[in-house]
């Protein structure tokens, strides 16, 4: 049996942050050119989507 723990979005948050601290300046600036690359690439092909189609699909994941 996997026991996994529940964290709050405060330690998430605290987690992130601590990480993002280790990280080389050369890393961050990788990760944040790899992300606007992303960004561009979604725009681009138009597959970002509206809101409103995640928000009815969230409402039945949280029932279950």
């Amino acid at each position: 049996m996997i026991m996994t723990k529940i964290l709050s979005p405060k330690k998430i948050e605290e987690i992130q942050e601590e990480i993002f601290k280790k990280m080389s300046v050369e890393k961050k600036v990788k990760l944040a050119l790899n992300f606007s690359l992303f960004c561009l690439k979604l725009q681009k092909d138009k597959k970002y989507g509206d809101r409103t189609t995640f928000n009815k699909n969230s409402s039945d994941i949280r029932k279950a």
